[in-house]
């Protein structure tokens, strides 16, 4: 009679990636409340998400989403979470510290995370499983280098967090647009004008708010700079505990977790 899905769920997701990637370390980032900044700038920012939300599912999912931490943690594997900080946010912080000490692979189908790639940081899309790098960035058939990639969003907008792009610009006129002057600051600081973005008032000012909040640099530097990474319970590198896990993953008579062979390659990564 307990809800199971979002720990065999994500247990799943997670451990045939560290079988085939075999990372030296893996890092898992949960989400925050919604930035007041955020809010501030744009009141609709993230607002469907509120308004067709299920109350009581929500707090099915939430009590779910407790107990896949203590599974993780049991696991040995580090969860890092701040209730002020975003998720995209917090992978942020994360990257940049991790990326001192480790090629880093961010593990995500957003694709705002595509603007974190460098020569020491990749994105691998979980469904595709296809891996973005410096030297292979892929932008559909758009054709935009990585640098421009933070204007492109600006111009067409998320979304998914409800952030609207500049009116009636869509990926192909971005395209054009970016092709042609490489980048947004670039035109406003230039003589010209350009059909559908003539306004440049307009433009200047959709791509300062835009900008403060999808460029995640940015918005760490101008609002999150005093945030701290924190960890579940404290704990950067948690101990794992085999014993506690199977004894744990049985009390949701989920035994198919709890076999060796299936545990292996946690064990195999916590040794590593």
């Amino acid at each position: 009679g307990k809800s199971t899905s979002i720990l065999y769920g994500m247990i799943n997701i997670i451990r045939p990636l560290i079988v085939q990637y075999n990372p030296e370390k893996v890092i898992i980032c949960w989400d925050g409340r919604r930035h007041p900044e955020r809010i501030k700038m744009l009141p609709e920012y993230k607002g469907h998400r509120e308004t067709t939300r299920d109350q009581k599912k929500h707090k099915k999912f939430l009590k779910q989403v407790a107990k896949t931490r203590k599974l993780l943690y049991l696991l040995g594997i580090p969860q890092a979470w701040h209730e002020g900080v975003e998720g995209d946010d917090m992978i942020y912080m994360v990257t940049q510290k991790m990326s001192k000490l480790y090629r880093v692979t961010i593990v995500s189908a957003d694709k705002d995370f595509k603007q974190l790639i460098n020569w020491d940081v990749d994105v691998l899309h979980p469904r595709t499983k296809v891996v973005e790098t410096a030297w292979a960035f892929d932008c559909g058939n758009w054709g935009i280098e990585l640098p421009q990639y933070k204007d492109f969003l600006c111009l067409t907008g998320d979304k998914s967090d409800d952030i609207p792009g500049y009116p009636g610009i869509a990926e192909g006129r971005a395209s054009s647009f970016l092709k042609k002057f490489y980048s947004i600051q670039q035109y406003l600081d230039s003589d010209e004008e350009h059909v559908g973005l003539m306004d440049k008032d307009k433009l200047r000012k959709i791509y300062r708010r835009n900008n403060r909040m999808i460029n995640l640099k940015l918005f760490h530097k101008k609002y999150n700079s005093d945030k701290k990474i924190t960890y579940y319970k404290g704990k950067s590198n948690p101990s794992y505990q085999e014993e506690a896990y199977k004894e744990y993953c049985l009390s949701f008579s989920m035994k198919t977790l709890a076999f060796p062979k299936f545990i292996a390659p946690f064990k195999s990564l916590v040794n590593g």
